[in-house]
């Protein structure tokens, strides 16, 4: 055990006097129990070249608590009440100081006496850092553990669908459970962990509940994955026909049946140019991926794309799944037909650009990247993400972004059925920031623009709109793109 002080009896967060006394003080203190947990972990932050024994121990209990969303911790440990929405700063601080902890220069690294003691500590931080798909706190005699479901969730949206389905769907998905986002106009993401003991059915029967609600509300078959993480969830659904469900079970051997099998260019972030790479190399399912050191495919990729392909390849993703709904964020259009012409698509993506700047304007938003998604005439998919360099809510700089993720694919002919642009990480528009520069270039377009909205707010969205779309405003009788 570690001699930080007396009553230290088990190695997890909570295992000693001092954590238990830094959590019990936090009852009854509900305004001010985000500030404790901030002078907790600026205690650590600013030790300087030693870290007392005391402070890492309370930083260590104040940031499971902060991780408390996402790892699972004996009731009996943590504070009585729950606590308030914590700030997303918070949790950064709660890395940094748990990284502080773990250096050298920390009593606790330093004052184990049993080496698989202090092995096993160093375990549980790192959970604490990166939440595994399955995680356990042990506290003295007694362990929790919890298993995440996500699932996911497409659904079979007809053309020209009403704009409001995609909400609507999601208020019937909040119906079984509240931790749903929705992906794209026809996808969503939902975490049923709290709604299987809820509804008292295991996950393939809760995706067949959720299937049978969408079809008798909307009229609509859909196709169902759940999986450990949400990763696998995503790619069991994609595998699905309409109407059907696939489970993939929680064990190492069934992850790793479901993924080995399977191309290589089905895992999140290979693309073409990467699945090229690797088969360049003999490497086209995941199997083969599997049998590759980390290292190698770093060398061939380089070290975050290599380091990622390795975790996906066994079947591990921290991505969670964000119940906060992304407001005015996705916008959708589809063709009358299979469009081979490039310059329609760049005219369906300036729509777009332009649709979804009114929105984020509408909704005092600004945008730090976007995602486009083409989806093609044999079902297939390409989607890319782009980070902006100045966050914005301006169509000319949205569509300026939304060119340059549509040419990275290098299509070619491709006949495309349908594009959906969505805007990422949006945050309030008061915190945007924009370099200074002596081109000004794009002031005209951004006066025009402020012009345009007044007009449009005064009488109508179809009032005004880019030069370029006037054929498709013909084309809708209903002034809508």
């Amino acid at each position: 055990m570690v001699e930080v002080r007396d009553g230290t009896w088990g190695t997890g967060p909570f295992g000693s006097d001092l954590a238990a006394d830094f959590v019990d003080g936090l009852e009854g203190l509900a305004p001010q129990q985000v500030n404790v947990l901030e002078q907790a972990f600026q205690r650590v932050a600013n030790a300087g070249t030693r870290v007392e024994g005391g402070d890492g121990v309370e930083a260590v209990a104040a940031a499971a608590l902060v991780a408390s969303s996402q790892i699972v911790i004996d009731p009996e440990d943590g504070p009585g009440e729950p606590l308030p929405e914590l700030p997303a700063a918070i949790r950064a601080m709660a890395r940094k100081a748990l990284h502080r902890v773990l250096q050298e220069g920390s009593e606790l690294t330093t004052g184990w006496v049993d080496s698989a003691d202090a092995d096993q500590w160093r375990q549980e931080l790192q959970q604490i850092l990166v939440p595994s798909t399955q995680t356990m706190i042990t506290c003295g005699e007694s362990a929790i553990t919890s298993q995440p479901e996500p699932g996911h969730l497409r659904f079979d949206v007809p053309e020209g669908h009403d704009a409001e389905l995609p909400e609507r769907l999601r208020r019937l998905l909040e119906d079984v459970t509240p931790r749903v986002p929705m992906i794209e106009p026809d996808s969503a993401a939902l975490d049923i962990t709290g709604a299987i003991p809820y509804w008292k059915r295991d996950a393939r029967g809760l995706a067949a509940l959720v299937q049978l609600r969408v079809l008798a509300h909307f009229g609509l078959r859909s196709s169902a994955g759940c999986a450990p993480n949400r990763m696998l969830a995503a790619m069991a659904c994609a595998l699905t026909p309409p109407g059907q469900r696939t489970v993939v079970d929680d064990s190492p051997e069934a992850i790793a049946d479901f993924l080995r099998p399977r191309p290589v260019r089905e895992l999140p972030g290979v693309g073409a140019k990467t699945a090229t790479t690797l088969g360049e190399y003999g490497l086209h399912t995941v199997g083969d991926v599997v049998n590759v050191p980390q290292l190698t495919l770093q060398r061939l990729l380089g070290a975050r794309a290599g380091r990622a392909l390795h975790e996906h390849a066994r079947g591990r993703d921290t991505q969670a799944v964000d119940p906060t709904p992304t407001p005015a964020s996705i916008s959708a259009d589809r063709f009358a037909r299979d469009e081979l012409d490039p310059a329609e698509h760049r005219r369906a993506l300036l729509a777009l650009a332009d649709d979804l700047g009114a929105r984020l304007r509408n909704a005092d938003q600004i945008a730090n990247g976007l995602t486009c998604t083409i989806r093609y005439a044999d079902q297939s998919s390409t989607r890319r993400r782009r980070a902006l360099p100045e966050a914005t809510q301006h169509t000319v700089l949205l569509a300026r972004a939304a060119y340059a993720v549509y040419e990275a694919p290098g299509l070619q002919r491709a006949r495309v059925r349908s594009i959906a642009l969505r805007a990422d990480a949006l945050r309030p528009a008061h915190r945007a920031t924009r370099q200074l520069t002596l081109d000004t270039q794009d002031d005209k377009p951004l006066a025009i623009e402020a012009v345009a909205d007044r007009a449009r707010a005064r009488y109508g969205h179809h009032v005004l709109y880019p030069a370029a779309l006037a054929e498709r405003h013909k084309r809708d009788s209903r002034g809508r793109w």
